[in-house]
């Protein structure tokens, strides 16, 4: 029987993550006291944002778990998905709890009550690249299936966060830095120091065909944001024109 903590690999389903010469795992999530948690979004403009201002807003029946996580662990680790994208599209470090974000301006438009993250990995990861990981905080179903505000067991959570380190240190290993815990909980991220990401390309307008990525990286001087948020750290995302998730997506629901 596997204990709360422990993950589940399905036989057979797909290929266990191969970590080149070279390849340093992130202490952060090897460490037994982080937590995982999936966040999914109906709409892939809400990704960008978040990663623009440094803030996210979940559903309220999400809250009291992420909040009670973030009291108890070591660090909560946020996995991204755009429903219907068939990817996940990075990971971001839970920063504050839920209400006590330092943005004062609310990108989301009031959905929900903001709270600070720290995006550490940029790079979209194909579901059938990790659906051989079976969660058994979910009735063993697999990672790809998960629903808004799912936990991961620990080391499902690991392994699918290793995935992208691996793929950012094969297409740059010279710049790749394993994910350390060297921040306070409650001190957000400089400006300068941008996730670590693919080159993300830019997206079509509205009913266009949607490639993967979730905007263009242009890099540019991180300038003061409105309303206390964030700035947008040199490198991050800067989307010039409208922009589109990755693939259709179901109307209504959360973000």
């Amino acid at each position: 029987a596997l204990g709360r903590r422990g993950g589940s690999v399905e036989q057979g389903a797909g290929p266990m993550p191969v970590e080149p010469k070279g390849f340093r795992r992130s202490p952060l999530l090897e460490d037994s006291k982080t937590r995982y948690f999936v966040i999914t979004s109906n709409v892939g403009e809400n990704v960008v944002k978040s990663v623009q201002h440094s803030v996210w807003a979940t559903q309220r029946k999400n809250e009291q778990k992420l909040n009670d996580a973030y009291r108890s662990s070591t660090a909560v680790i946020l996995v991204f998905s755009v429903n219907r994208s068939g990817a996940f599209q990075g990971y971001a470090r839970m920063r504050s709890m839920t209400g006590r974000a330092v943005c004062r301006s609310d990108p989301f438009s009031g959905f929900g009550r903001l709270f600070n993250v720290e995006w550490l990995r940029l790079h979209d990861i194909d579901v059938a690249e990790v659906n051989h990981l079976r969660n058994p905080l979910d009735d063993n179903r697999q990672v790809g299936f998960s629903r808004d505000g799912q936990e991961l067991a620990h080391d499902v959570g690991a392994e699918l966060c290793r995935h992208f380190d691996i793929q950012i240190f094969r297409e740059d290993p010279e710049s790749y830095e394993p994910v350390l815990d060297a921040q306070p909980r409650m001190e957000l991220p400089p400006a300068s120091a941008p996730p670590q990401q693919q080159p993300l390309l830019a997206l079509p307008a509205p009913g266009a065909a949607t490639p993967q990525g979730l905007a263009e990286a242009s890099p540019t001087a991180a300038v003061g944001a409105p309303g206390g948020c964030a700035a947008p750290p040199s490198g991050l995302l800067q989307p010039s024109g409208p922009l589109q998730p990755n693939g259709p997506l179901r109307p209504a629901g959360h973000m």
